[in-house]
């Protein structure tokens, strides 16, 4: 035919020599592209056929023309020996949208119909056609077209095997009106089952999503169960008040946010569960950004993120479980951290709210268990923090009388000799602690002698108790700025500054230890500044002679000038980005003593007493 089509036919022309490829490769079958001696019949017609009808259903031959085109004469032939072209439903959904559009256009039928009115019958007929071994095509062309028209008629098609299935969908087909009928009396007959069926059914699933549920909530409950004990229960306080440990503190919270992250929402969740979770969220915040730790890494956003979320948790179980005495403690416990860190963000128009619903919830937990030793102890602690930031707010005397001398009691009249723990004597040494302040602001620096010196006693124990703690060496320096103010307001000005010295020195102890430790850092800066204002005012205190107030403002003006070095340092990039006002408040110290100081230089020297 390609001959005839392209030359006139004469009798040199209707042979082709031996080995030659004859007819167009894109409808050749693969037979023909064998060039062998085998004899040529029509089931080679039926694969060209076969090709011409892929075409009229896809718009494509079953090897694609461009391929075809590009490949040698032994690509060409071993394409139509080998390659088993797709079906045609498969075929389409290759093309691209456009083709797509075009295709269904051109045969009249929606494009998100093309590719199911090929799938089935169509697709059997085409690749019967394609066959490669050519003992499995149609035999002749009017089998073909017998398939073909069984096909529009909705008949079984010899090109697909006969199973029960297909069967039956070509009986249905043929019998619409019969088999809707049929159907019809089979639904009237089932439809009073119907109901019943549909809700046991329905009864089952909700049985099996529940009980899928509860293990999935069990699963992650003993995996965050484990991860609580093993960490933060048992492991974590070991270490976490040892001297040079914040870094490996600091490393335990990063890895506990993905372990966190992974748990996902537990609204559901068993409240043992969730209370446990919300304990686990309360010990990460606190390894941030703990305010009673000194290995805390001074994140208070951070923890404060952390804290809220435990709260949230921690509430949660409490709907479930309101009776839980032990998670009400978790939970006020939680509210106290939560507000400790408002304080440390400067956000004190939010704390209160948290100390005093703190305090409702441990008396929650009293009313069910009035001698619940962590509800007492923590209630305490609560009120001494009340107490702590009204004396910021200048009302010493309600900070005394309501929340300082009626808590902690026990722990303040107890005789100043080694306890048990380390822990009895720091309760015994904060009940002391926290009432010089108050004392001092009430002018009564007698009596906060008093409980201070006592604090020490109790520190000095502590910290023989437990060398390494670095939260008992940090509150020494604490002890000592104390006693440095008292016998500075005392008039012992000498006595306040040596103790003033030692509370720095305490503090660069701490310091070289464990330099990483950012809260370490801070309690020096903050030593070094006010050891600095001691200096300054001992320079103005009358009779201070002019060479003792030199070296006084000298002293001071080095202590604050090494306070704006340390500022610089990483591990005080929060004390920067929270405490702005420390920043200002350093530089005014700075020049007003550097003026001071440039004003008594100024000043000319006494003239010395002449001898008789």
């Amino acid at each position: 035919m390609a001959k005839a089509t392209q030359g006139s036919l004469t009798d040199g022309t209707l042979f082709t020599q031996f080995e030659q490829m004859i007819g167009t490769p894109l409808y050749m079958s693969p037979e023909q592209a064998e060039m062998t001696s085998l004899d040529i019949d029509t089931r080679s017609d039926i694969y060209s056929l076969g090709v011409l009808l892929y075409e009229l259903l896809t718009g494509r031959t079953p090897i694609d023309a461009d391929t075809m085109r590009q490949a040698g004469l032994d690509e060409i032939r071993r394409l139509i020996r080998e390659v088993d072209p797709p079906r045609p439903s498969i075929r389409l959904r290759t093309l691209g949208a456009a083709e797509l559009t075009t295709a269904a256009k051109r045969r009249h039928v929606e494009v998100t119909k093309l590719p199911a009115a090929l799938r089935g019958d169509l697709d059997w007929i085409v690749m019967k056609c394609l066959e490669k071994d050519r003992k499995r095509r149609y035999d002749t062309a009017n089998g073909l077209a017998l398939d073909l028209q069984r096909h529009l008629d909705n008949e079984v098609i010899t090109a697909r095997p006969p199973t029960a299935s297909y069967l039956l969908s070509k009986l249905i087909r043929r019998n619409k009106g019969a088999f809707a009928a049929a159907a019809a009396l089979v639904l009237t007959l089932m439809i009073g089952m119907a109901g019943t069926t549909v809700g046991l059914l329905q009864a089952q699933r909700e049985r099996r999503a529940a009980e899928e549920a509860r293990q999935l909530a069990e699963a992650r409950f003993r995996s965050a169960r484990q991860f609580v004990n093993a960490i933060f229960e048992e492991v974590e306080p070991k270490f976490a008040d040892l001297i040079g440990a914040s870094t490996a503190r600091a490393a335990l919270a990063r890895s506990s946010v993905t372990f966190l992250e992974s748990l996902g929402d537990l609204e559901d969740a068993d409240p043992e569960f969730q209370s446990d979770l919300a304990f686990l969220y309360f010990s990460l915040a606190d390894s941030l950004g703990s305010t009673f730790s000194a290995n805390s890494t001074g994140e208070y956003e951070e923890a404060l993120r952390h804290s809220s979320r435990a709260l949230t948790l921690g509430r949660r179980s409490l709907e479930k479980s309101p009776s839980d005495v032990k998670g009400l403690v978790r939970v006020a416990r939680t509210e106290l951290q939560c507000g400790r860190l408002l304080l440390e963000l400067d956000r004190r128009d939010e704390v209160m709210e948290h100390f005093e619903t703190c305090l409702g919830g441990l008396d929650q937990a009293l009313a069910l268990d009035p001698a619940n030793p962590e509800a007492l102890k923590w209630k305490a602690i609560t009120h001494w923090s009340i107490g702590g930031e009204l004396c910021d707010q200048g009302r010493a005397q309600e900070a005394l009388d309501g929340h300082f001398l009626p808590y902690g009691v026990e722990w303040r009249e107890r005789p100043v000799q080694r306890p048990a723990t380390a822990l009895d004597a720091h309760y015994c040494w904060i009940a002391h602690a926290q009432l010089p302040t108050a004392e001092l602001a009430l002018d009564r620096p007698a009596d906060a002698l008093r409980h201070a010196e006592i604090a020490l006693q109790w520190q000095v124990i502590k910290a023989e108790m437990e060398p390494n703690n670095a939260r008992w060496a940090r509150d020494w320096s604490t002890t000592l700025g104390q006693l440095g103010d008292i016998q500075m307001a005392l008039g012992n000005h000498q006595a306040g500054a040596g103790h003033w010295a030692d509370a720095v020195a305490r503090s660069r102890d701490l310091v070289d230890r464990d330099p990483a430790n950012p809260k370490a850092q801070t309690y020096l800066l903050w030593n070094i500044k006010e050891q600095a204002e001691a200096c300054a005012k001992r320079a103005h205190l009358p009779g201070t002679s002019r060479q003792q107030q030199i070296e006084h403002l000298r002293q001071a003006r080095d202590l604050l000038a090494e306070c704006a070095e340390r500022l610089t340092l990483p591990e005080l990039a929060l004390v920067r980005k929270t405490g702005a006002s420390f920043e200002r408040d350093l530089a005014t110290e700075r020049q007003k003593i550097q003026s001071d100081l440039e004003t008594i230089l100024e000043q000319p020297s006494p003239e010395p007493t002449a001898q008789r």
